[in-house]
């Protein structure tokens, strides 16, 4: 697991420093055998601590990250995660492999350039192409300052959902993930997963259950007696209804 935190501008310092904590907090809680790599990330990509460190080193990493560069240079969010997918995930054998990316979401590239927006979508579905290719899956866990920012977190979390990674914001207050979101993500990034259904085809109210086919042949499904119905979709949609994501505590 890539532990990807944005340390650019100086003037975060607060927030980098709440970033640092959850990122031990969150690595702390991995199986012993995860294999933790970290690196900083501003204009450019630093490993902090390599892939094959000890946990204590990696977390001895993460606590010493200190805000870097200066404000006037450009954060490249979407080049530099891509970078690290291409140039340290892509060719571990590792059966999963994830990027959690500590970031406010402002990437700066083509900063100024009329077509600045469009520039730095292009390379967010780099990223996310470049994921997809590896199969790593990109976990975006937001740290803006203020409510506004928010937007900013729009390119990453959506790098996240269509890799199959999760997506949280940390409160713009506190600066603190929600609880239950600490809680089950070591998990999630270890074993979890979502699913995702069209619901359209059903007809009147039906019940829905999850049904998983582990490699033994052993199966299960959630839940176990089909509790929930679903109401007949809306006629003629623009889009198919999806079912919210199987929590991660229940996925394979």
């Amino acid at each position: 697991y890539a532990f990807v935190i944005d340390v650019s501008n100086p003037a975060r310092r607060a927030t980098i420093a709440r970033c640092d904590e959850a990122a031990v907090a969150l690595a702390g809680k991995l199986n012993d055998g995860a294999d933790i790599a970290v690196f900083s990330l501003g204009s450019s990509v630093k490993v902090e601590a390599p892939f094959g460190s000890t946990r204590e080193k990696a977390l001895e990493a993460i606590k010493l990250l200190k805000p870097e560069g200066d404000q006037a240079y450009a954060t490249l969010i979407y080049t530099g995660c891509k970078e690290i997918v291409e140039n340290h995930l892509k060719g571990r054998p590792a059966g999963r492999k994830a990027l959690v990316v500590f970031t406010d979401g402002k990437d700066e590239t083509g900063k100024g350039k009329p077509d600045e927006a469009q520039i730095q979508r292009i390379k967010a579905q780099d990223l996310i192409a470049s994921a997809l290719a590896a199969k790593v899956v990109i976990h975006a866990l937001g740290y803006v300052e203020q409510p506004s920012e928010l937007t900013e977190l729009d390119n990453i979390n959506d790098a996240s959902q269509k890799t199959y990674g999760a997506a949280e914001a940390a409160e713009t207050g506190s600066g603190k993930l929600p609880d239950a979101f600490v809680a089950s993500f070591p998990a999630y990034l270890s074993s979890g997963g979502r699913a995702t259904f069209a619901a359209t085809p059903l007809a009147g109210k039906s019940a829905v259950f999850v049904k998983f086919i582990a490699d033994d042949g052993a199966e299960f499904r959630v839940p176990e007696t089909p509790e929930g119905v679903l109401d007949p979709a809306p006629p003629a949609p623009t889009a198919p209804a999806v079912v919210p994501s199987v929590s991660p505590d229940v996925a394979p």
